[in-house]
């Protein structure tokens, strides 16, 4: 389940990039401004997140592979996020479309 687990990934930095004073937006919803008001929380949930999904992807691949494939995901869901993220076109809909075309992809293919 790599979708799930990139899913995982990109949660988890959202969580990380939703802490930062720089990244602040209007229109926030509230359960977005409770956990940026306890960073604390918001990060322990974040890393709790990167290690389920850093399980799942050794569990799949092996060690050095998921080790490996951890890394890189994470770049790159923090690279997606940050280029992204500022144009507003991310919302739980549209991440909910991509996860849902990927699985459907990964099961099928």
């Amino acid at each position: 389940m790599f979708s799930t687990s990139f899913l995982l990934v990109f949660i988890g930095f959202f969580l990380w990039y939703n802490t930062s004073k720089k990244a602040g937006w209007k229109n926030k919803p509230a359960y977005l401004a409770k956990l940026e008001s306890r960073p604390q929380f918001s990060k322990f949930l974040c890393a709790a997140l990167f290690i389920i999904a850093t399980g799942l992807f050794v569990y799949y691949l092996g060690w050095m592979s998921g080790i490996f494939i951890a890394i890189v995901s994470i770049m790159t869901a923090g690279s997606l996020l940050v280029a992204i993220f500022p144009f507003r076109y991310l919302n739980y809909k549209s991440i909910l479309a991509v996860y849902a075309v990927c699985l459907l992809f990964e099961f099928f293919i």
